[in-house]
């Protein structure tokens, strides 16, 4: 199971079709384009998974960010815009 938290705060459940893992075109499609991965360094071993040319062309998503920075996934001046699937590594194909 994995989370896409979108940009105005929302959060869905999705799931891969397959029913085991992301394929790269279902990850552009949540992600409106080319993806980049955030690994969040915790013990679920979470990755975030955010639009590579997102930032500044999309709303900051405020709780991705918080993740993120919670986590020491990114610079504490950085921050996240657009929707991001919140996902374990293995969910990735």
């Amino acid at each position: 199971m994995a989370t896409l938290i979108k940009a105005d705060g929302t959060k869905e459940t999705i799931q891969p079709q397959n029913g085991t893992d992301f394929s790269l075109e279902e990850l552009q499609k949540y992600v409106d384009g080319y993806i980049q991965e955030v690994c969040l360094n915790n013990q679920e071993d979470e990755i975030l998974v955010l639009n590579e040319d997102g930032k500044d062309r999309y709303t900051t998503n405020k709780t991705a960010t918080e993740l993120a920075l919670k986590h020491r996934a990114i610079f504490p001046w950085d921050w996240i815009d657009g929707d991001v699937v919140l996902c374990k590594n293995s969910e990735v194909r």
